[in-house]
């Protein structure tokens, strides 16, 4: 948590799939309250996702 910082600016390059993938099972693997693991995710690869989400 010491090095926890906000990020506001973005590159405009895409992420490999395979790094997606892992930050993914990083978080499974986090602790949960009453070990509760119903996640689910959304992983949008491209700018035009984001707005029919929104919607």
């Amino acid at each position: 948590m010491r090095k926890r910082r906000t990020v506001r600016e973005f590159l405009d390059k895409e992420v490999d799939f395979e790094a997606i993938k892992r930050i993914l099972e990083a978080g499974n693997q986090a602790p949960t309250w009453n070990h509760n693991r119903s996640w689910s995710y959304i992983v949008l690869r491209t700018g035009r996702g984001t707005e029919t989400l929104c919607r």
